[in-house]
């Protein structure tokens, strides 16, 4: 088990990297009371093996038949524990306290379990199809861990919770109820955000980002998207949305978000560029190797299950 918390700040974790890696300019996204900076940094040199955790929960779901919107919780609940646990051990001061493969493991079954009664489950997968290599003592261990980590506040808002909630309070404002196609339209965008929002769950330089800003940033590039297929087909499309806009805009504060529109436009370009076709000139950026001999953060041909291809 770990010891005691030392108080630190995502800027002091982040000096104490830098000394180490000799790098002394200070990247521009951090921000203390996201307290998620280290762990971005921390994410990016890990990045093949949380990737590929990631993969494993989505084929597990995909095999009990368990909708894939657990793994973005489980995915919000295993980054807000390294953002509790990396900075002393980017400090030095303690290892993590379980390998990562576990964590993530366990992340999934909480999640499963949070959201039962949201989606009426009816069973959740066994504990021994999911660690088969570890005992239920342990699986046990890292779950009270977890919680602990997480003071108990297991759905924090994640991008996926707010675009449903903003669906939800969006009104039918410029839509008939008769006009069925521009009622697809807007089931369309619902579904090309869902879609954006998946694949930013697996990208480690999405994690700094504030979920809302995620959440308004994949709407509109979802929005963008429809857009590009349907400009000559829908009738007064350009009305409808500014209307859309509009409501996503009015309905922010009932479910109490604010952002900032230049923090969205960033991140909408940052959405872009993961999607835009890559040629050879201009490769994925890829972190380096994982460091070794850190529990954990072992290679992915160390791991004994399987995973989806990218």
């Amino acid at each position: 088990m770990m010891a005691a918390n030392t108080t630190t700040s995502t800027h002091e974790a982040l000096e104490l990297v830098q000394k180490k890696e000799g790098i002394y300019q200070c990247p521009d996204y951090l921000d203390d009371a996201d307290a998620t900076g280290a762990t971005a940094y921390w994410i990016e040199r890990t990045h093949d093996v949380r990737r590929h955790n990631i993969n494993f929960m989505f084929s597990t779901v995909e095999k009990h038949g368990i909708d894939r919107e657990v793994v973005i919780t489980a995915t919000n609940i295993l980054d807000r524990c390294l953002a509790e646990w990396m900075p002393n051990f980017l400090r030095g001061h303690e290892d993590l306290p379980y390998e990562l493969d576990i964590i993530c493991i366990v992340a999934l079954f909480i999640a499963i379990k949070s959201m039962i009664g949201r989606h009426c489950y009816t069973m959740i997968p066994p504990i021994e199809t999911l660690l088969p290599h570890y005992s239920k003592k342990r699986f046990d261990e890292v779950e009270v861990h977890i919680l602990f980590a997480l003071k108990w506040n297991i759905l924090y808002p994640t991008p996926l919770s707010i675009v449903r909630d903003l669906f939800k309070l969006l009104p039918n404002q410029g839509l008939q109820k008769d006009d069925r196609g521009l009622q697809l339209y807007k089931r369309s965008i619902y579904l090309e955000t869902l879609r954006i929002m998946e694949n930013v769950t697996l990208e480690y330089d999405f994690l700094q980002i504030r979920p809302t800003t995620i959440a308004l940033a994949s709407i509109l590039s979802a929005i963008d998207h429809i857009i590009k297929f349907t400009r000559n087909e829908v009738l007064h499309f350009n009305d409808t949305l500014s209307l859309f806009k509009e409501a996503v805009e009015t309905h922010l504060g009932d479910i109490n978000i604010s952002c900032d529109n230049a923090d969205v436009q960033r991140c909408l370009e940052r959405i872009r560029g993961h999607q835009a076709p890559r040629t050879r000139s201009s490769p994925r950026r890829c972190p380096p190797s994982s460091p070794t001999g850190v529990k954990g953060f072992a290679n992915e041909s160390s791991h004994q299950h399987t995973s989806k291809t990218d």
